[in-house]
C-alpha cells in the first residue's frame, strides 16, 4: 500500500511539472479528491478566472446552427467536435500574464480522473499580479476611526447590500432564467450565483425597515405552506394562471435566492443589473449612526462637508454629545429642510446622497 501511495504521489508530481512547462508559475499536488473554498482560503490564495473569448459573426452563426442540431439530436461526431471547439472559445482560457503569476493544484477527483484547480495567486505573488493587471487592487485598509463597526452592524450592512443586488436583478428575468439553466446544467459549488434550495437568504436587517425600502416583491415573497394540501390540485390551479404568472413567480423566487459573494458570475450580474444600494437604503440614527463610535462620526461629518479638521463647523460638531451627533447626521441625510438651511452646494449634496459605509 505504501508503494502504491508513493507511485500515486509521483504521478501527481509529474502531472504538476507538465503544467509548469505550459507557463504556470507553480503547480502543487493535492491528495484529496475535492478542492473546496476553505482549502483555497487556508492557502491564502486569491483567484483569477479564464478570460472569455468572442466568436466572430460567422462562428456565432455556426454555433447557433450546431446547437439546434444538438437540441434535435441529429448532430454527427464532426459537428460535436466543432461545437466543442466553439464552446472552448466562449469559455475562454488563462492568459500568459495570468499563468506567469499564478498556479494550480493537481488532484485526482472522486471518479478517478486527473483534475486541477487553476488560477490561484499566492500571497507573495499578489503584488505582482496587481502590477500586471491580472488581479484587482484591493482597497486600502480604512482609517482606524472607521474600524469601529461591530460584527452585528457589518452583518446588517451585508444584508442591505444583498437586498440592493436582489432589487436590481429582479427586473432582469431573462438573466435570472438563463443563470438558473446554466447553474442546473453545470457542476457549480461554492461559486453558485443562485441559492436554488429555496431557503431565501435574509435581506432583513435587525433594524427592520428603518431607512430601508427593499422591493416588496422580495420582502413579501415566501413559499406557501402546503402541509396537508392536495398538491396536484394546487399545481393545476397554479399552471392555469398562465405563462406570464409563472414567469413572474419564477423571476421573483430566483431574485430572492441571489446570494452574496464574489467571483466572475457576480461581476457579470452586477454589470448587467447595476445595483444601487442607496436606492433602497439610507443611513439613519437608528440603523447606523447610533451603532458606530464618536470618532467615526467626527471623520464622516468632516468628509461629507469637505471641511478641514480645524474648521469651526467641524470642531463644534466634535464637541457635541454622541446622541446629538447621531441626530445631526441623520438630518444631514434625511431632512431636506436642514440641507436647504445649510445651503449646501450641489457637489456636497451628491456626495451625501452617494455616501456608503466602507463595508458596503
Amino acid at each position: 500500500m505504501e508503494l502504491l501511495d508513493q507511485l500515486f504521489v509521483e504521478a501527481l508530481r509529474e502531472a504538476a511539472k507538465s503544467y509548469v512547462a505550459e507557463g504556470w508559475k507553480w503547480a502543487a499536488i493535492e491528495q484529496n479528491s475535492y478542492i473546496g473554498y476553505w482549502q483555497i482560503e487556508e492557502l491564502k490564495c486569491a483567484r483569477v478566472y479564464p478570460v472569455a473569448g468572442d466568436l466572430t459573426e460567422e462562428q456565432s452563426a455556426r454555433y447557433d446552427a450546431l446547437s439546434e442540431l444538438t437540441e434535435a439530436g441529429v448532430i454527427d461526431a464532426a459537428g460535436e467536435d466543432e461545437l466543442e471547439r466553439l464552446e472552448a472559445i466562449i469559455e475562454g482560457s488563462f492568459t500568459d500574464a495570468q499563468k506567469a503569476v499564478g498556479g494550480l493544484l493537481v488532484y485526482v477527483s472522486a471518479d478517478g480522473s486527473l483534475d486541477t484547480c487553476k488560477g490561484l495567486i499566492r500571497a507573495e505573488d499578489k503584488a505582482a499580479a496587481v502590477e500586471a493587471g491580472v488581479l484587482a487592487h484591493h482597497k486600502a485598509e480604512a482609517p482606524k476611526a472607521k474600524q469601529d463597526i461591530s460584527a452585528k452592524l457589518r452583518e446588517d450592512l451585508s444584508k442591505v447590500v444583498l437586498g440592493a443586488r436582489q432589487s436590481a436583478v429582479i427586473n432582469n428575468g431573462e438573466l435570472l432564467v438563463a443563470m438558473l439553466a446554466y447553474q442546473l446544467s453545470h457542476s457549480i459549488h461554492w461559486d453558485a450565483a443562485l441559492d436554488v434550495r429555496g431557503d431565501f437568504p435574509s435581506i432583513k436587517p435587525s433594524t427592520d425597515t428603518d431607512g430601508y425600502e427593499a422591493d416588496t416583491r422580495l420582502t413579501e415573497r415566501r413559499a406557501k405552506d402546503m402541509w396537508g394540501k392536495d398538491l396536484a390540485r394546487s399545481f393545476r390551479a397554479f399552471r392555469a394562471k398562465g405563462d406570464d404568472h409563472i414567469r413572474t413567480v419564477l423571476t421573483g423566487c430566483l431574485a430572492a435566492n441571489l446570494k452574496a459573494g464574489d467571483g466572475g458570475l457576480f461581476d457579470l450580474i452586477t454589470k448587467e443589473t447595476t445595483p444601487d444600494i442607496r436606492k433602497v437604503w439610507t443611513p439613519t440614527a437608528g440603523n447606523f449612526f447610533t451603532r458606530v463610535k464618536g470618532p467615526y462620526l467626527n471623520e464622516l461629518w468632516m468628509e461629507l462637508l469637505g471641511l478641514a479638521e480645524d474648521h469651526p463647523t467641524v470642531t463644534s460638531f466634535n464637541k457635541l454629545k454622541k446622541k446629538e451627533k447621531n441626530v445631526k447626521l441623520d438630518e444631514l441625510f434625511n431632512n431636506a429642510e436642514v440641507r436647504a438651511a445649510m445651503d449646501l452646494p450641489e457637489e456636497l449634496v451628491a456626495r451625501i446622497d452617494a455616501c456608503l459605509p466602507d463595508d458596503m
